[in-house]
């Protein structure tokens, strides 16, 4: 009951963080869930994920808070947006996700910033886009964070909870606050798993999932 009782906490502080209103979880700031809009309008994701419906494989989660922005995001295939991520932009074309890229639970994807070198304080009208890029067979691990700009490289693996600043390269794996390239992956061994397809949407979970220790429970 204490851990359900923190979970709810930490949830009333991202709800009034976000501005989101605790009737019926409308969200002020035109944001939209699934296929009913929380600012009222009934608007559906697939006008704001433009290809959603014409991909092969992919999908996005219910739950998850996506700006009322026309075509702001474009996903390739077998790419997998999961529970509680928010995707913001105020543009078209901000977030750009290719095939096969995994986003875990929480992950939130900014595109934009206020003007701070405006002639008001602490910032103007005015609002900055920077788009990001995420490559082909990335993961993202749960609760990272994804500042505007950034180019997450093919087949790089963000830890979870990172603060993504600046551009990942391929293959890398990066973690932290600020994020940092902490190793790499094998190259040959990607290259070769990339040349013979063995992609993870093609894997029966069910029949072939097992359970590699790296550290033996005590």
């Amino acid at each position: 009951m204490k851990k359900v009782k923190g979970l709810m906490k930490r949830w009333y502080m991202l709800r009034d963080f976000f501005g989101i209103s605790s009737k019926n979880y409308n969200y002020k700031n035109n944001y939209t869930k699934n296929d009913i809009s929380l600012s009222g309008e009934g608007k559906s994701l697939s006008k704001f994920i433009k290809n959603l419906d014409s991909v092969d494989g992919s999908s996005v989660s219910p739950d998850c808070i996506v700006s009322e922005v026309e075509n702001l995001v474009s996903i390739g295939s077998y790419s997998f947006v999961v529970n509680g991520c928010i995707l913001q932009g105020e543009a078209p074309n901000s977030i750009f996700i290719g095939n096969n890229v995994r986003i875990a639970f929480g992950t939130t994807i900014w595109t934009t910033n206020h003007n701070y070198e405006g002639e008001a304080l602490p910032f103007d009208a005015g609002v900055i886009v920077k788009p990001v890029v995420i490559e082909d067979n990335v993961w993202i691990g749960a609760k990272s964070i994804i500042l505007p700009g950034v180019k997450i490289g093919e087949g790089a693996i963000v830890g979870m909870g990172a603060v993504v600043v600046k551009d990942v390269p391929p293959l890398a794996i990066v973690g932290g606050n600020p994020a940092k390239v902490l190793k790499y992956r094998d190259k040959e061994k990607y290259e070769r798993l990339k040349r013979e397809e063995k992609f993870s949407y093609k894997i029966d979970y069910a029949k072939e999932r097992t359970i590699i220790y790296k550290k033996k429970p005590e």
